[in-house]
């Protein structure tokens, strides 16, 4: 629950940003939350995308 609120406040706020560095920043610790998500779902399939999404970054 913690990394779904992360990353739609993450992007909320970047969205709301005006310097592009900043909403750089945001969007990226966003991003970086979305294996977190494979993680915590416990699932096979979630621990494989989780593997996958790590492995492109």
């Amino acid at each position: 629950m913690v990394a779904v609120l992360s990353i739609i406040v993450g992007n909320v706020v970047a969205i709301a940003q005006t310097n592009i560095k900043r909403m750089l920043a945001y969007s990226t610790i966003s991003r970086r939350l979305h294996p977190a998500l494979g993680i915590l779902a416990g699932t096979s399939q979630g621990l494989r995308g989780s593997a996958v999404l790590r492995s492109r970054t």
